[in-house]
């Protein structure tokens, strides 16, 4: 059999071929369906995780800055304490009258 003459209405089709083509495209559009969700979820956690980078990133600046500034009142601390040291040591020292 060769083709449908010109103008020939074209051959009808079975019901189970037309219910088979269907199962075929319901079947493509789950595909293409399940796919799209897989990229918008994906898509979700790079976002997500971006999100958690940048507020662990801005907590390490924080700490880092407390941390500096607890080492600058520790420093301040210490200074202070060694003029004490010193003034207790010179207070101590018996007073010379030119003698």
């Amino acid at each position: 059999m060769g083709a449908p003459a010109r103008g020939a209405p074209p051959a009808r089709r079975s019901i189970a071929e037309i219910r088979l083509e269907v199962r075929e495209r319901e079947r493509i559009d789950r595909e293409r369906d399940r796919e799209i969700i897989m990229r918008e979820r994906e898509r979700d956690l790079r976002r997500e995780l971006e999100l958690r980078e940048r507020q662990l990133a801005a907590r390490d600046r924080v700490l880092w800055e407390r941390e500096r500034e607890a080492e600058t009142l520790r420093s301040r601390e210490m200074i202070r304490e060694r003029e004490i040291q010193i003034e207790l040591e010179a207070a101590r020292e018996p007073l010379s009258y030119g003698c």
